[in-house]
C-alpha cells in the first residue's frame, strides 16, 4: 500500500528558483583539458562567470511562472503549489496568475527570499520567507479563510476529480474546432491599429478573417497595452466593448507576459474545444514563451492561432493557421492569403 504521506507530498508542485543553490562542479581535466594559452585560475574563473550569468531576472520569473502554469494545466484541482522565488514586489503578472489559478481551487503557497509587503497582495493561503521555509518553520502568513476546509477536497470534489482524470480528451476534430469558442488576444504595442484604421475596423477584420479560416463562432477579444491610451484614442477601444488590460507604457514585453498568463490559466481544467488566438509581436527568440507554446500545443482540446508582424515564428511553432498582422488587420485575410 502506498504511504498517504508519500502521496499527498507528490501532489504539491513546488516550483523553485535555483539561481542562489550551491553548484559543485566535477571536471574530467583529461577530456576536457584546460585551452592552450590559460592557466586552470582563468579557467576557474570563466566557469564562475559563466555560471552566474543569470539571464534577466525578468526573463527567469516568467519561466517559473509559466512551468507554474503548465503544472496547472497538467495536475487537475483541487491542488497544492508552492512558488519559491526572490522578491516579486511589483510584478503584477504574478498577482494575476495567482489571483486566476485561486479562482481555479488551487491551493497557493510562496515563499520569498526576503520578507515583503507582497504576501498580503497575493491570494496565496501560506507564505514564508525562504530562511523560514528552508529551515522547516511555521509560515509567516496565513490568509484569512480556514485552511483546513479550503486545501482538503471533500469526499464529492474527490470523486469528481476521479471521473475527470478517466476522461479520454480526443484531438479537436476540424468541423469542433469550426464551431468551438474562439479566445483573441491581442498585444495593442506590437501589433498596433494599422494607420489609417480604428479599433472596431480592425476587430471587424479579425473576424472576418477567422470566418474565411473557417472558424465560424463569434471571437472574445482581450486587448493588451495602456488601457487610458487605448481608451483615449479617436476610433480606440472605449467605443467597442472590448475587455482590457492594463500594461503600463514602456513596459519591456509586459503584454507578451500578460498574455502568457492568460491563455495558459484558461486552459486550466480544460474539458471542452477551444481555439487560442495570439496576436503578438516576434517570439522566434522568446525561449520562454516558446517552451510554453510548445507544451500547450500538446493538449488535445487546445487549438492555436497566431497573428504577428511577420512570420518568423512560423516554423519555432509549428503551426499551419498563422497569419501576417498586417493581411489580418487590413484586409480580413484567411491565413493561407498571407505572404512575407
Amino acid at each position: 500500500m502506498k504511504d498517504p504521506q508519500k502521496r499527498k507530498a507528490f501532489r504539491l508542485g513546488t516550483i523553485v528558483d535555483l539561481s542562489d543553490v550551491k553548484i559543485g562542479v566535477f571536471w574530467n581535466m583529461v577530456e576536457c583539458p584546460i585551452p592552450e594559452g590559460m592557466d586552470i585560475d582563468s579557467v576557474v574563473a570563466n566557469i564562475t562567470k559563466s555560471l552566474k550569468s543569470e539571464g534577466d531576472p525578468d526573463e527567469n520569473l516568467m519561466k517559473l511562472l509559466s512551468e507554474c502554469l503548465c503544472w496547472a494545466v497538467r495536475n487537475r484541482a483541487p491542488e497544492n503549489i508552492l512558488l519559491i522565488v526572490g522578491d516579486i514586489e511589483g510584478h503584477d503578472e504574478i498577482t494575476r496568475a495567482f489571483d486566476l489559478v485561486t479562482r481555479k481551487r488551487y491551493n497557493c503557497m510562496l515563499a520569498q527570499a526576503v520578507d515583503s509587503e507582497a504576501f498580503h497582495h497575493f491570494a496565496v493561503d501560506k507564505a514564508w520567507t525562504w530562511d523560514t521555509l528552508s529551515s522547516g518553520e511555521p509560515a509567516l502568513y496565513h490568509s484569512r479563510h480556514d485552511t483546513a476546509t479550503s486545501s482538503s477536497p471533500s469526499q464529492s470534489d474527490k470523486s469528481m476529480q476521479a471521473q475527470f482524470m478517466e476522461l479520454k480528451v480526443e484531438e479537436i476534430p476540424s468541423d469542433e474546432a469550426a464551431d468551438a469558442k474562439t479566445i483573441v488576444y491581442w498585444d495593442t504595442v506590437d501589433c498596433p491599429i494599422p494607420e489609417g484604421l480604428d479599433a472596431q475596423t480592425v476587430v471587424r477584420n479579425i473576424y472576418q478573417g477567422l470566418y474565411r479560416s473557417d472558424y465560424r463562432a463569434e471571437p472574445h477579444f482581450m486587448a493588451y497595452g495602456d488601457v487610458p491610451q487605448m481608451a483615449s484614442e479617436t476610433g480606440g477601444f472605449a467605443n467597442i466593448g472590448i475587455p482590457m488590460v492594463h500594461v503600463p507604457a514602456g513596459t519591456k514585453g509586459g503584454c507578451r507576459d500578460a498574455i502568457l498568463v492568460d491563455f495558459i490559466a484558461e486552459t486550466i481544467g480544460l474539458d471542452y474545444p477551444l481555439n487560442s488566438m495570439l496576436i503578438l509581436g516576434d517570439i522566434s527568440r522568446d525561449l520562454v514563451f516558446q517552451r510554453a507554446f510548445n507544451y500547450m500545443g500538446m493538449t488535445p482540446s487546445l487549438n492555436f492561432l497566431l497573428a504577428q508582424p511577420t512570420l518568423k515564428s512560423k516554423k519555432l511553432v509549428n503551426l499551419d493557421t498563422v497569419w501576417l498582422w498586417s493581411s489580418l488587420s487590413q484586409k480580413g485575410a484567411a491565413f493561407n492569403e498571407d505572404e512575407e
